[in-house]
């Protein structure tokens, strides 16, 4: 194991740290069992779970990458997305509205940073999807990381499914027929959630990420 895979645990801990800032407003979930930590405890404690969200999906999502079928995906439908700054200015609207109307557009949560980062790459020279990959036809990374995420997020909602402490979701409007403790609706959260935590790392990493998709 390289030392450039080691630091995407480090990455990771500022990454979810975001969403916990971002989850200060929308309150849509919460950790119940929290109170049995003291502050400083509670944020090593959280911050070692946080490091691995990152490391996780990425090398799930390598994994898929190399599934026979999905390096088929390589000559399927382009998606043709042009303007970068449209994307960029989507995404800060997306997050001035799901910070100003939580309850209504809280699923913008888990797409912003995405439409934020990817434009940014595309001007860094860096590798994109909507103006890169997807725009060749090339589905496979996106492909892997949309089901390496789903095998993540299965795998995280099993363990934390009646543990102490836990996590449990308050979700306005859809938060109906639970799959372990995220309604099932949810899980469409993870297939963006994958991409603005690629698009983020790559956008801060230095050279190439040391995952192959």
């Amino acid at each position: 194991m390289g030392i450039s895979y080691l630091c995407l645990f480090l990455l990771s801990i500022p990454f979810w740290w975001l969403f916990e800032g971002i989850n200060l407003r929308l309150h849509n979930w919460e950790y119940v069992g929290s109170h049995q930590f003291g502050p400083i405890s509670y944020f090593l404690f959280a911050s070692l779970s946080f490091s691995t969200v990152i490391p996780a999906v990425l090398t799930t999502a390598e994994w898929v990458r190399h599934w026979q079928w999905v390096d088929r995906l390589k000559k399927a439908k382009p998606l043709h997305i042009s303007s970068k700054k449209g994307v960029f200015v989507l995404g800060l609207i997306c997050l001035l509205l799901l910070l100003s109307f939580p309850t209504i557009f809280y699923p913008f949560c888990w797409i912003f940073l995405f439409l934020l980062t990817e434009p940014l790459n595309a001007v860094f020279k860096k590798r994109t999807f909507l103006f890169g990959d997807l725009k060749r036809g090339d589905w496979r990374a996106v492909i892997s990381l949309w089901i390496g995420v789903l095998i993540c997020g299965l795998c995280w909602e099993l363990w934390n499914w009646q543990s102490d402490p836990r996590w449990v979701y308050h979700i306005p409007y859809l938060g109906f027929f639970p799959l372990f403790e995220m309604p099932i609706l949810g899980y469409l959260g993870y297939l963006p959630f994958a991409l603005e935590l690629f698009s983020l790392s790559n956008l801060f990493w230095k050279g190439k990420l040391p995952i192959d998709l």
